[in-house]
């Protein structure tokens, strides 16, 4: 679901438990952990209607809760366009799961359902990055059908790190 001003409780518990397990940034969550939350909700919305150009892309960025007892378990977001930033990190879908619910499933789950998305409005040919040492991720992107493309190295913040790039082809799936 698209994000709301009535989700914003939500994402202040989510981003307080990825902070408290040391994640530095959010994947596919539109910079919620650098923003106020009304200011971020302002930012994903704004996002959606960006031109494409080569710095801005536009995006949605999604909330995904769990039906069984309305806990919010994941982010994701769809760029629809890759700008000369997100070719080299970001590609077009980035997703992160709670913490505490890793390893269940979950992660699997959201990026088939962006994909199937991303299918639905149109997208034939999306790429993905996972760090290298992202192991979990990097099972998540395969078995749904992430074709390796290459790794590289690339510096973010100030460090260096290895990437690894996937791409998909909707148009075979």
């Amino acid at each position: 679901m698209y994000p709301a001003p009535c989700y914003l409780k939500d994402v202040r518990g989510f981003v307080a438990e990825c902070r408290s397990e040391g994640e530095l940034h959010i994947q596919g969550g539109g910079n919620m952990e650098y923003l106020e939350p009304g200011a971020w909700l302002d930012r994903v919305s704004l996002e959606r209607t960006l031109p494409v150009t080569e710095t801005t892309s536009p995006a949605e960025t999604f909330l995904v809760y769990r039906v069984l007892d309305g806990m919010l378990i994941g982010c994701c977001q769809l760029r629809y366009h890759l700008t000369d930033k997100t070719r080299i990190c970001g590609g077009n879908v980035g997703y992160e799961v709670r913490p505490s619910k890793r390893g269940k499933g979950y992660g699997t789950k959201i990026l088939e359902i962006i994909l199937k998305h991303a299918k639905e409005v149109g997208l034939t040919k999306l790429r993905i990055d996972v760090d290298e040492t992202n192991l979990p991720s990097r099972r998540v992107v395969e078995k749904c059908g992430g074709v390796y493309s290459d790794t590289r190295q690339i510096q973010m913040a100030g460090r260096s790190q290895d990437v690894r790039y996937y791409n998909f082809d909707l148009d075979i799936k």
